[in-house]
């Protein structure tokens, strides 16, 4: 793997603050891409909240008519007073049958800040550099010395 050549990060949902609301991500678009990492970061998460991230697509860049991706929710997790504060959720969705997917955080019960959800797009399926997405300030690659 070439590192940074090979992946594309995005930040699909910026930090939120606490609250119940369904957060819905940016809309990536996965030609050339095979497969993405959906990364939910906690943090302060109120006991007794219930919290999953999913996968959705679309045929259409504006996401309209979107589907979950089937499987790619995580198991609801009712969380304890600080047992799921600055973890993380994952979904990973490889081969999606939409060209058009995005996060979407479903928080309920009680009140969970998050810290953002990161989109790591990943098996680039056409050859060449990417260009990092808005939030990406700096990546850097680093080949050690042998």
């Amino acid at each position: 793997m070439k590192s940074f050549q090979e992946i594309r990060v995005t930040l699909d949902i910026p930090p939120t603050v606490a609250g119940t609301s369904t957060l819905t991500g940016t809309i990536l678009d996965m030609a050339d891409w095979d497969a993405v990492a959906f990364f939910l970061i906690t943090a302060d998460v109120t006991s007794a909240c219930v919290l999953s991230v999913e996968a959705r697509g679309s045929d259409t860049a504006d996401g309209l008519n979107d589907v979950q991706v089937t499987g790619s929710q995580t198991t609801p997790r009712t969380c304890g007073a600080t047992d799921t504060d600055n973890a993380l959720l994952v979904s990973d969705v490889v081969r999606p049958a939409k060209r058009y997917l995005f996060a979407k955080v479903i928080r309920s019960t009680a009140n969970a800040a998050i810290g953002g959800v990161l989109a790591i797009q990943y098996r680039r399926s056409v050859g060449g550099p990417t260009v990092t997405q808005p939030g990406v300030l700096l990546m850097n690659t680093v080949t050690p010395e042998v």
